[in-house]
This record gives C-alpha cells, structure tokens and sequence, in this order.
C-alpha cells in the first residue's frame, strides 16, 4: 500500500509538472507571438492556438524523448542541466 501512495504521489508531480510546462509554452506562443502576428486576434481564437501548441509540443516531445537516451546524452538529468546553463544567465541578466 505505501508503495502504490509514493507512485501515485510521483505520478501526480510529474503529471502536475508537464502540466504546467504545457501550459506557460502554450500560453507564451499564443499570447506573445500569436497576439503580436494577429492584432486583432479575440480570446477564441487565442485559446484555439494555445490548444493546438499544446498538441504540437507533445509531438515534437514524442520526437525529441526516445534520442535522450543516447550515451551522449549522458542522461535526461545532464541535458537538462546543460540546457538550463544556456538559457539561465539570460534570464538573469534580464
């Protein structure tokens, strides 16, 4: 039993953490660089883009997933690392 509670609570922050990745890329392309290319885009149609970039990010997921497990990779921990060492100092030059 305690077994299944720590999976579903692992299950839960993964899902949880996807989520909201989705949410904020979805958000930022259809706010940001959509509603710039479309003055006149209304909020239908804003949530209609934010919709359809969350199904083209999962795609393009479900492309990049099965090539980080290559060994020169090193693991999906150190891409990420490295990942967030390019894009953090502009971030915090901002």
């Amino acid at each position: 039993g305690l077994k299944g509670f720590v999976f579903a609570a692992i299950f839960g922050a993964v899902v949880s953490s996807l989520a909201s990745m989705l949410n904020a890329a979805s958000t930022i392309f259809a706010m940001d660089v959509w509603g710039r290319v479309r003055r006149q885009a209304q909020a239908p149609e804003l949530v209609k883009v934010g919709r359809a970039c969350v199904l083209v990010f999962v795609g393009i997921a479900c492309l990049i997933a099965p090539g980080l497990g290559r060994p020169e990779f090193g693991g999906i921990f150190t891409f990420i690392q490295e990942f967030q060492g390019f894009i953090s100092p502009g971030i915090l030059a901002v």
